[in-house]
């Protein structure tokens, strides 16, 4: 009785019936069809970068490709089944048609030996390439599939289809794109429960692998799984012409310069010039404000050919406003992804998407950095050492991409080590990096340079006397006491901008102005707001109208805002900060020089920076007058930082990304437990934080129609020990029981200090 239902069923669902997708319909032939079609495309953007792999682990670049080549024909086969196209036609729950291609995929794939495993002394080669098919829409795991293990119902596999299939489309194509004839049958599997001993086997093995096996496979595995990716996820969309890095011109770099400082001509800076002709790793110092970002486009020009951009900065607030900057049409164009922790917020509400599918698509081509430039936080990139979210494609992608890392002087020796582990590993695979910094330290150029064989772009000595502020020194007062400064600028039309070292700090001071300057000149800005009024104020900061105005901020300002104000108050800090503060007023030292008011710091300032760095640098800073030229800053940052042992984490990391990689015995994807667990970060901070939904907004999220929403009401809750109750936990969602004021922010539950060291 089976098997007469079967064979009706397989008269039913006939060659063109039987459906790779639903709504609108696609034939399972159409959509191997076209993911093949689009292997040559793939084929030929990847050859560089596959060479490169194939040459450092002694692999074969043909048997590379045939590999590649059956994961992308057979990687659906397994939706020639009844049970899948019952399900595609919404007629019964859900299964897996990845399984049913690993079994189908083992085979074909029978011959190619990458790597064998050891267990009780008996040798098995890794089937790499069914495992990737198997997992090609979920994150590989331990232990996956078992529900199928005791499982002894047939698959119902359609079989005159998956033969037809085989001999009108991925015959024909192998023999088209290796000239070489193909003699495959296939052998059906029975139960599922065969399938399941067939992969778990799989499975087992290779957990035994060697590390230096392990790690060659790692590097197989993401790269043949990003190819199939790149080729299902474009022939789903039916897109076959497209193309896989940016073409960066210098004329509409120009152009586009032109048109935002609005002039009709200019010419590139020494150092602009020199990025636009070295080829290679590099580093590059030049000021605030003096262009480096369009010098280090001109260098990605000559060094990217055919290569991914991928453009890393330090925060979220940076890298939005990055991608705003470079997504211009005439720079880097609408090809552009943005990845961190909220970044699908904003790729959701910066377009009207009238199809879902949109959306999701661009949010996918962002996470797996499958755009031709993809602007990110470093610890996206930083992530991918720890096989975190989709580590394989951001692995693959970057292995071809020139990296631009913005603002390195951000970053804790940990972060810095974490980066040249990454950085190493990405240019033994053809990456090119490039760090960039105002404020870069000789001792980490050094480190940089010895651990990563870079060169230096040669130092521009027009600006070392670039002076572009007079330093007021009120070294005995704390930032409470410039009131009577900042109302008396604010009144002579001046913008103020006024930067504490805490959100406690800096709430202070804005509650001591708001009786004497309107609420419409008067802007509060830190970390502790949620995402929609961090944007807005972002935005505001960059659009100010004329007249006078006064921002009191934290060093949330510090880096990549293009703000210009006339006047800045300023606690004392660490020298590397205050010089991007100095930045935020004659930011490009065409006006007259700058008053700066530089208060001591308040006592909340030593949670939040060293006390012996904020005095080295206070010594120091004073010794060079009240008029520093730009020469003369970067002295303070190399005298400031002359001892900082930067290679001094480069062990632990290395034991840490070691421990990680072997628990996950190279392949497996980490889950979120096991991140947390781990207490895995690519940061090092006194506190932890908890992306959270302020109470007086839990009704207002009730009312969403789409959970993605959420996020703008957000906000980063830091977790101390007398923070752990302000927590709320449910089933998706974070509550944070503290008030919220438009103006303020969050408001902590008083006496329990938990703003004292907040940024």
């Amino acid at each position: 009785m089976l098997i007469m239902t079967q064979k009706m069923a397989e008269m039913w669902y006939s060659y063109e019936k039987v459906l790779a997708k639903k709504d609108p319909n696609i034939p399972l032939f159409q959509h191997i069809e076209d993911s093949l079609r689009l292997f040559k495309t793939i084929r030929e953007f990847k050859k560089d970068s596959i060479k490169n792999i194939c040459n450092k682990y002694l692999l074969s670049e043909e048997q590379f490709w045939k590999s590649a080549f059956f994961c992308v024909a057979l990687h659906d086969i397994g939706k020639a089944s009844i049970p899948f196209q019952n399900y595609i036609l919404k007629k019964s729950k859900k299964v897996s048609h990845a399984f049913l291609s690993f079994w189908f995929t083992k085979q074909f794939c029978s011959d190619y030996i990458w790597v064998e495993g050891v267990r009780s002394g008996i040798t098995k080669s890794i089937p790499i390439e069914g495992l990737i098919v198997a997992n090609h829409h979920s994150p590989f795991r331990k232990g996956k599939f078992q529900n199928y293990e005791n499982n002894n119902e047939s698959p119902q596999a359609i079989l005159e289809v998956i033969e037809k299939i085989s001999k009108e489309i991925i015959q024909p194509k192998f023999e088209e794109y290796f000239e070489k004839p193909l003699k495959k049958s296939f052998i059906y599997p029975k139960t599922y429960a065969e399938i399941f001993n067939t992969y778990a086997l799989a499975d087992d093995f290779i957990r035994a692998l060697g590390k230096q096996e392990a790690k060659k496979i790692r590097v197989l595995f993401a790269n043949l799984k990003n190819i199939l990716h790149y080729c299902d996820w474009y022939a789903s969309e039916r897109i076959f012409s497209f193309q896989y890095s940016p073409s960066i011109k210098e004329e509409n770099l120009k152009m586009a310069i032109l048109e935002r400082i609005g002039k009709e001509t200019f010419d590139w800076y020494k150092f602009q010039k020199d990025c636009r002709n070295y080829r290679g790793g590099a580093i590059l110092q030049a000021p605030t404000g003096k262009g480096k970002t369009e010098a280090s486009l001109l260098w990605a020009m000559g060094n990217g050919v055919g290569k991914k951009l991928l453009y890393l900065m330090p925060t979220m607030t940076t890298t939005n406003k990055m991608y705003e900057r470079l997504k211009h049409p005439l720079v880097l164009g609408d090809d552009i992804g943005i990845v961190h922790g909220t970044s699908d917020y904003l790729l959701f509400s910066e377009i009207d998407y009238q199809d879902s599918w949109e959306f999701i698509w661009n949010s996918l081509f962002s996470r797996a950095f499958v755009h031709k430039s993809t602007i990110l936080t470093v610890d996206q990139l930083l992530f991918t050492l720890f096989n975190w979210g989709r580590w394989d494609s951001r692995l693959s992608n970057a292995t071809n991409s020139v990296l631009i890392f913005d603002e390195i002087h951000c970053y804790e020796p940990y972060t810095v080590a974490l980066i040249v582990e990454m950085t190493r590993f990405l240019q033994s695979l053809g990456a090119i990096p490039l760090f960039m910094s105002a404020t870069f330290p000789e001792g980490l150029k050094k480190f940089l340079k010895d651990e990563l064989s870079l060169g230096e772009i040669p130092h521009d000595s027009s600006f070392d006397d670039l002076c572009r502020v007079g330093i007021e020194w009120r070294n005995k007062e704390e930032i409470y006491n410039a009131k009577d400064d900042i109302i008396k600028n604010y009144r002579e039309g001046k913008k103020v901008l006024v930067i504490c070292n805490t959100i406690r700090t800096a709430k202070e001071v804005y509650n001591s102005l708001q009786e004497r300057i309107p609420l419409f000149d008067l802007m509060l800005f830190h970390s502790q707001f949620i995402l929609y009024h961090r944007m807005m104020r972002e935005n505001q900061l960059e659009n100010l109208p004329m007249g006078g105005f006064v921002a009191v901020t934290t060093q949330v300002v510090e880096v990549s805002l293009d703000i210009d104000f006339d006047l800045l108050c300023t606690e004392m800090c660490p020298i590397d900060a205050l010089v991007q503060r100095l930045g935020r007023v004659n930011r490009r030292g065409q006006k007259e020089r700058a008053k700066v008011y530089i208060y001591k710091p308040t006592q909340s300032s030593y949670f939040v920076y060293p006390k012996d760095t904020i005095e080295n640098s206070y010594n120091s800073l004073q010794n060079k007058g009240d008029e520093p030229t730009e020469k003369e800053l970067l002295q303070v940052v190399n005298e400031v930082y002359a001892d900082t042992d930067f290679g001094k984490e480069l062990g632990n990391v290395r034991e840490l990304i070691d421990y990680v990689q072997d628990n996950l015995s190279y392949v497996y994807t980490l889950s979120a437990k096991e991140k947390a667990m781990q207490r895995l970060t690519t940061r090092t901070s006194k506190y932890f934080t908890i992306d959270a939904i302020p109470k007086p907004f839990e009704e207002e999220i009730k009312k969403l129609d789409k959970k993605i929403k959420r996020v703008r009401y957000s906000v980063r809750v830091p977790l101390f020990k007398n923070s752990v109750n302000v927590f709320d936990f449910r089933d998706d969602l974070v509550i944070a029981n503290v008030e919220y004021d438009d103006k303020i922010g969050v408001i902590f539950p008083k006496g329990r200090g938990i703003d004292e060291a907040i940024i």
